[in-house]
Parts: C-alpha cells; structure tokens; sequence
C-alpha cells in the first residue's frame, strides 16, 4: 500500500519508453520489474522512492517495537501471576530449544535444563523450610 503511489507514478512516467518496457515482462533485464530499481526512476521520483523507503522503515521499526512491547508486557503478566504448580514440566519445556541439531549442543543443553531444574527443587526444598519454621524460631531469626 505504501509503495503504490511510486510505482503507479513511475508505470505512468515511463508508460511509452522503452525503460518499463524493455522485455515482454516487464523486467529490465532481471528477474525483476524495473520499479524496483532506483536506477529507474528519474530525478523527481527518486525522492518519493527513497522516502517511501524510509517511511516503511521507520514505520516497520515502530510497529516492531510497539508489538515486542505489548507481548513483553503480556508475558510478564503471565510470568507473575502464574501460580498453577505446573513448575517444572514448564521449566523443562519452555526452557528446551527444539532445534538442536548437534549431539555437543544438545548435552550441553540437556545440562542446563537439569541444573535449572535442579536449582528450582533446593529453592522449593529452603522455602518449605522456613515456611515449616515454628513462631518461636523465626522470632530467635
């Protein structure tokens, strides 16, 4: 949609030349047509056709950035409020790249997983601790 305008200005422009049209296709010689060339665009179009360019840019990099935001923001409120127990199967899953296509990566990455794994069982071990402690020791603490 954003890059209409510069392509219907430059087919109108070079309706009658040889510069469109140059081959049955319409392709300039390559496999692709000539509105995709700056090269083929005159000196008044060159500047739609650069600043079309940075418009898409600059609007593809806000849009980007507003999307990478809100799914942030979603996936924080998940990762606070998620109390369900399901603690570990979702460590090892979410955690697993299912990519891994040498065996080094793979123990390595089968390694990491464990000690997480690991890691959440003593935190929940010395939470289950102090939470079993009696009024009279968490006083002497």
């Amino acid at each position: 949609m954003l890059y209409s305008y510069v392509i219907v200005a430059h087919l109108y422009e070079h309706k009658d030349d040889y510069v469109y049209f140059s081959t049955k296709q319409g392709l300039c010689g390559y496999i692709f047509p000539c509105h995709f060339f700056l090269s083929r665009y005159t000196e008044k179009l060159a500047y739609s056709f650069v600043l079309t360019n940075f418009i898409f840019a600059f609007v593809g990099l806000g849009s980007f950035m507003y999307l990478w935001i809100q799914f942030d923001k979603q996936a924080q409120y998940q990762k606070i409020f998620q109390n369900d127990g399901i603690i570990y199967a979702r460590e090892v899953f979410n955690a697993w790249t299912w990519n891994v296509n040498n065996r080094e990566a793979y123990e390595q990455r089968k390694s990491t997983v464990k000690n997480d794994v690991r890691l959440k069982l003593v935190e929940d071990n010395k939470k289950d601790i102090v939470n079993a402690r009696s009024k009279a020791q968490k006083k002497n603490i």
